[in-house]
């Protein structure tokens, strides 16, 4: 797996961004980097598996490459790769990395958003998860309570339902609950309102 990782001698703190579906470290990262504060570590990995996408013509031919974490079949309601095997290549990563020191906060973004807390349950560094357009899977998470988890959805959200996400939020454990922020007039796509809940809420 590719990563972008930012390294600052001074971090008091360390974050790791997960993409959403079909997407790829550099599109997160030049919408969510600007929020992270100075004096940190900063990890954007790729997720596991690339999904490429052929340009049409017009734009010269060749290929993009995006990334899925895991695959879910919402037909059938099954998995056909599930949660465990991204989070423990993100646990292994963040050793290696030397990453399990300080305390870390997740930040995911859709499908990043739902793996988020999987993540965080392996790393007892990590104190913090915020989870941005996503449902959490409350009745799959284990007994780890050295996190909290913070939600923010757009109230008009086409793509995660919103009524969904925050029937989910309200039944997680409430000893890893946080807070869940509804956007009023916003959808799935990161906006300058989704970035200021996510200043005010960021450690």
């Amino acid at each position: 797996m590719e990563y972008d990782l930012r390294l600052d001698s001074k971090a008091k703190r360390n974050y790791l961004i997960l993409h959403g579906f079909y997407e790829n470290s550099s599109l997160i990262k030049s919408k969510l980097e600007h929020l992270i504060p100075k004096e940190s570590n900063l990890l954007i990995p790729n997720a596991c598996f690339p999904l490429p996408k052929r340009r049409s013509p017009a734009k010269g031919g060749g290929w993009d490459l995006y990334f899925s974490w895991y695959f879910f079949d919402e037909s059938s309601q099954s998995f056909y790769v599930e949660y465990d095997f991204p989070a423990g290549i993100l646990e292994k990563m963040i050793k290696e990395l030397n990453l399990d020191k300080l305390p870390l906060t997740i930040i995911g973004y859709s499908q990043g958003g739902y793996l988020s807390p999987f993540v965080a349950e392996r790393l007892p560094n990590c104190d913090q998860v915020i989870g941005i357009g996503c449902s959490y899977k409350y009745n799959m998470l284990s007994e780890a309570n050295h996190y909290k988890i913070e939600g923010i959805h757009g109230r008009i959200d086409d793509k995660v339902d919103p009524k969904n996400a925050g029937e989910c939020f309200s039944k997680l454990n409430s000893e890893i609950k946080g807070e869940f922020h509804m956007l009023e007039n916003e959808g799935h796509d990161l906006s300058e309102h989704f970035y200021n809940k996510i200043s005010l809420i960021l450690k």
